[in-house]
């Protein structure tokens, strides 16, 4: 007998076949009908083969927290045991744990291959007031960052779920996109003392709902909550749940709902990515942290908005250095097993405080934690670039990119570096592809246009940077316009760009990197060589990559670059 489980697999319970469409179980000579709850019993009892289950979780999970006897859970067990040939004297298929709870014993078995790549996508604001879109997001967030920490599940990060929020698309059709087996929707309405939370888990492929759940809960329980959901979705998904994992995830969590909030707008508007808003997330982190001072990941999401400002070149690194390291030597202690705050001691040890070894550690502890989180992946990739690995910098790349596939940035980087290795086409494929999907993305542009041009190719770069905006641009992607012009001998046009960009270096905090590479690109050695050295004085993130960069090779046989290279500690690669 063919046996169908409702999110698509097939289940085998020692001799039985168990369809939880038609409610039966089978030995193939009898076919024997359960109870809903009966056969819901039997799902969980066998989603956790071998392992104790609590009267407790059947109660909350199967009777959803109704208020119903211990003898209703016997009763259950008792017709399972009838169905399936069971004794409970001498038990085969369930045995009892005396005051405890159950355990399948029978062998478990499932023909196909469980959902193990998940996506959570934005929140139904269900509330009727738009000013609560915000506790959509974040709460989102939060689920996706619960979810991350089981190793045993891929999760795809919110900044490529999160392109979905109010999509028209077929489940099938979001799940391809994202490269997901399953997908998380749900919505948050208004209850009489706080909030209704409504999630449920789809088959992405076969656009089946396996599992839906509500919760009615107030503010200052929905931190605590997305643990829980992400606990019921794991034993949903069959994802084996490591006791570190499991400890981690139903830790308990205290919060004032003061910070909280605060908290879940700052998020919402940090994952914007723009330098204005993640100012004002800035604001809102600050808020968190005085509201509860005990309240890592309000730190960490004030790290990160350092941190985001000085790649971007809108914040001296010096000082978003400085504020960094404070901050996260606090939140290491309060939480020293968060994945957050180790992937912002990644960026710290790589970005700011160039230490290559502390850095390699620390990427080794984050991805022991978690290997689902993009960030990580990247600063690997960039770690592995610095310190002359391109190649194995693009496999971490492609890492990151599964994890985050509808992040352009994301894709960029993983283009930068499949041409730096010498795949010149499927670098120029990659970045044409994000240009399609994301017409507004200029970085993008700039840096095909400066591609083409590197290979000698001016019409098709000169015809790329018509189609990029004058004004404003990112000291990165105005250095690279220069550059592209520098190469297709646009030299009058270059340099009239690179006087405005001193211009406003003198106005305000402009990455020398980017203007030391504009000069190399003009034939300016001895400026360039002056600008590195502002670089390294001023701690430039970017000034890492300068051993590797082929726009500084005309450097490379002057002792001064040298020099640079030694006090930036990349001398020996």
């Amino acid at each position: 007998m063919t046996v169908k489980r409702s999110n698509g697999g097939q289940l085998r319970v020692g001799r039985w076949a168990v369809d939880s469409d038609t409610g039966t179980v089978s030995d193939g000579e009898s076919i024997r009908r359960l109870q809903p709850r009966t056969m819901a019993v039997l799902k969980r009892l066998s989603d956790s083969a071998g392992a104790l289950v609590s009267k407790q979780q059947l109660l909350d999970e199967v009777w959803e927290g109704a208020f119903v006897g211990d003898d209703v859970i016997s009763r259950c067990i008792a017709d399972l045991r009838r169905a399936m040939d069971d004794d409970a004297h001498r038990p085969t298929v369930i045995e009892t744990v005396p005051r405890r709870g159950y355990r399948m014993i029978a062998p478990v078995e499932r023909s196909s291959p469980p959902m193990r790549t998940i996506a959570v996508l934005p929140l139904t604001n269900m509330t009727g007031d738009p000013e609560e879109d915000y506790l959509c997001d974040g709460l989102a967030e939060l689920l996706t960052a619960e979810l991350v920490q089981i190793t045993t599940l891929r999760v795809i990060s919110r900044t490529s779920a999160s392109r979905f929020l109010n999509s028209t698309e077929s489940a099938p059709e979001i799940a391809r996109q994202l490269g997901a087996d399953a997908l998380v929707e749900g919505s948050i309405g208004r209850s009489v003392d706080g909030f209704r939370i409504t999630v449920q888990l789809i088959d992405g492929k076969a656009d089946i709902h396996v599992w839906a759940r509500s919760w009615e809960r107030e503010p200052e329980d929905l931190l605590a909550l997305q643990s829980e959901i992400a606990r019921s979705i794991a034993v949903e998904l069959r994802a084996a749940i490591a006791p570190k994992e499991e400890r981690r995830i139903l830790r308990s969590r205290q919060v004032k709902p003061e910070a909280f909030r605060a908290y879940l707008r700052g998020r919402n508007l940090w994952s914007h990515r723009d330098p204005e808003s993640i100012r004002q997330a800035r604001t809102f982190f600050e808020d968190a942290i005085e509201a509860d001072p005990e309240f890592p990941p309000a730190r960490v999401g004030k790290a990160d908005c350092h941190i985001l400002l000085a790649l971007y070149g809108e914040e001296q690194p010096t000082k978003a250095a400085e504020a960094v390291s404070l901050i996260l030597s606090s939140a290491v202690v309060l939480d020293p097993d968060s994945v957050e705050v180790r992937t912002s001691l990644v960026a710290l040890r790589l970005y700011f405080q160039w230490d290559f070894r502390a850095a390699e550690v620390e990427i080794q502890r984050a991805l022991a934690i978690s290997a689902n989180d993009p960030i990580t992946h990247l600063a690997h990739a960039d770690l592995l670039t610095v310190t002359g690995r391109p190649r194995e910098a693009v496999a971490a790349m492609r890492k990151a990119v599964r994890l985050d596939p509808l992040d352009p940035g994301m894709q960029m980087n993983l283009a930068e570096r499949l041409f730096s290795v010498g795949r010149h086409e499927e670098g120029i494929e990659t970045y044409l592809e994000i240009i399609s999907r994301f017409p507004g993305f200029s970085p993008g542009r700039a840096r095909l246009a400066l591609c083409y041009a590197t290979l000698g190719r001016s019409d098709e770069a000169l015809a790329v940077l018509v189609e990029l905006p004058d004004r404003p641009l990112s000291a990165h992607s105005l250095a690279n316009r220069i550059i592209t012009l520098a190469m297709t001998e646009r030299t009058s046009q270059a340099e009239h760009l690179l006087a405005d960009l001193e211009a406003e270096a003198r106005d305000r905090y402009v990455p020398a990197y980017q203007i030391a590479r504009a000069k190399t690109s003009l034939g300016d050695a001895t400026g360039a060589i002056e600008e590195l050295e502002r670089a390294v004085a001023a701690r430039d993130c970017f000034v890492i990559f300068s051993a590797g960069d082929p726009i500084l090779a005309p450097l490379c046989d002057r002792p001064e670059f040298h020099n640079i290279l030694q006090r930036i500690g990349l001398s020996g690669i």
